[in-house]
């Protein structure tokens, strides 16, 4: 290694230049070169005729303010956000409450699929216990031959017992897929399969409240009761649907946006890495 002169202010101002050119010729030196920087018990200036000290006081100073910077910005930027930001945030939960609240969905999934099986096999208004003929709604003045174990509702109210045996069986669909969601062992950590459990439970709870008003309509003869049941469920939709959509449909599209446009970058970063030294050979050849 040649000899690294330090005694006076032009090598030490021109020292870290020559070590680097040293050490880049010769790479075995560095721990004497480590050695060397370590005894050092003066104070080399840099190139802008700095002491050490003096550098590391102005590192600090200007830590300092880069910090307080930083935290004005952030204040600045929260209020630029607004309420509609900071509400969303302090609703969003950190943890994983799907796997805390697994065995109550297990419970309320098993409950629906209960009830709506006892719906369709036992519907409102009950079933024939024998074969008739009687008069149905939808063919009127004409008589209808109404089998034994038949829905007596789907005589004398097709059209809403037609509603009612979709929802309900749609509600019981959607229940069972839960069990099965629940029980198959899907990580519920996965967002995919975790907005997936979450619709379909919404799916199932909203499908028995518009199976409950349709049985409640049939059985009931009062007109006015039934316009406050459709007018009660329609409020009582819109409230689910509004909520649904900002909790689960539109932070779900989010991430799967977000999720697309990462691998598609990430896709075309590594292509652009992996056709850089090819480049770099044509050109040396040429």
């Amino acid at each position: 290694m040649p000899p690294i002169e330090r005694n006076t202010r032009t090598s030490k101002i021109g020292f870290i230049p020559t070590l680097k050119t040293q050490i880049q010729e010769d790479p075995q030196i560095v721990p004497n070169v480590l050695i060397f920087c370590f005894n050092d018990t003066e104070n080399p200036l840099n190139m802008a005729d700095f002491e050490a000290p003096n550098v590391m006081k102005r590192t600090k100073k200007w830590s300092v303010q880069r910090t307080r910077n930083m935290k004005r910005r952030k204040r600045v930027s929260n209020q630029k956000r607004g309420w509609w930001e900071i509400w969303k945030n302090s609703l969003k939960y950190k943890g994983d409450w799907l796997q805390e609240v697994q065995g109550t969905l297990m419970l309320v999934a098993t409950v629906i699929a209960t009830v709506t099986f006892q719906g369709a096999i036992d519907p409102p208004g009950g079933i024939w216990q024998q074969d008739v003929w009687t008069n149905c709604s939808w063919k009127q003045g004409t008589e209808v031959h109404a089998q034994v174990g038949t829905a007596i509702m789907a005589c004398k109210s097709l059209y809403v017992y037609i509603r009612y045996f979709m929802a309900n069986s749609i509600s019981f669909l959607a229940s069972v897929s839960v069990i099965l969601l629940i029980v198959s062992g899907f990580p519920l950590k996965n967002r995919v399969f975790g907005g997936l459990l979450t619709l379909a439970m919404c799916v199932a709870v909203a499908c028995l409240a518009f199976a409950y008003v349709c049985g409640s309509a049939m059985v009931n003869g009062n007109q006015t009761s039934q316009s406050y049941l459709w007018v009660l469920l329609r409020v009582w939709y819109g409230i689910v649907g509004l909520v649904t959509l900002c909790c689960v449909i539109i932070p779900f599209l989010i991430w799967a946006v977000k999720t697309f446009v990462r691998i598609f970058t990430d896709s075309s970063k590594v292509s652009h890495v992996s056709t850089a030294p090819c480049r770099e050979t044509e050109y040396v050849s040429q």
